[in-house]
């Protein structure tokens, strides 16, 4: 019932509605629970970077195991300061010419997993604006933004800072105006692109049907 506002719901809600929804499917007895990939797109890709945190799975998903994840145009505004993985494996694909979830945040974050012991494989899609799976001529429109932040966090002190301007805020505070201050400097009105060619959907499948037949 949220129509277009995407933002009515936050990240934990999301992340727990997922948790819920491959909990049923392990209990499904028709299922092999062991063999189950989560798939998100822009900000549903974004969710697969929290999916793939030890601290978001133990304190959201109660430890539940997931095989793999699919990260297609993810946005990676706000993550994990030192990430520890979890066990499942994680494909990421960007576009080159992402101009709405910019590239940069999320190949920074898959670095630092993949250093912390991830499996974590990016693919980069030559030429390839956001959504560009749609294979809809490439088109601009203007709209609001704060995907082009990089802002991480230490899971043990719960401080934030946002890498480009330095700007910090307490995350186990509630009402710290920092947040506003922090959220504000990463805004901004921007004509985003969307759309791609057939060829960049093709790979794409290719690739997911790929990860998936390699890891499930």
């Amino acid at each position: 019932g949220l129509g277009s506002k995407q933002s009515g719901i936050t990240n934990m809600s999301y992340l727990s509605d997922i948790y819920a929804a491959v909990r049923s499917l392990k209990n499904n007895p028709r299922i092999d629970g062991a063999r189950l990939a989560t798939f998100g797109m822009s900000w549903g890709g974004g969710l697969q970077m929290y999916l793939m945190s030890d601290w978001y799975n133990r304190n959201v998903g109660d430890g539940m195991q997931i095989k793999a994840h699919i990260a297609l145009a993810p946005n990676c505004p706000f993550n994990v300061e030192n990430p520890k993985p979890t066990s499942g494996s994680m494909l990421m694909l960007l576009g080159e010419l992402d101009n709405w979830n910019l590239p940069g945040p999320c190949k920074d974050y898959a670095k630092r997993l993949v250093a912390a012991g991830g499996d974590v494989k990016v693919m980069v899609v030559k030429g390839a604006s956001h959504a560009w799976d749609t294979q809809h001529p490439v088109r601009g429109k203007s709209n609001v933004t704060v995907y082009h932040c990089q802002i991480t966090w230490n899971t043990k002190t719960m401080h934030a800072q946002e890498k480009r301007t330095g700007n910090k805020a307490d995350f186990g505070i509630v009402d710290d105006t920092a947040w506003e201050n922090l959220w504000n400097d990463c805004t901004k009105k921007t004509t985003v692109y969307t759309g791609g060619t057939t060829t960049q959907r093709s790979q794409t499948e290719n690739a997911v049907t790929s990860f998936l037949r390699e890891k499930l």
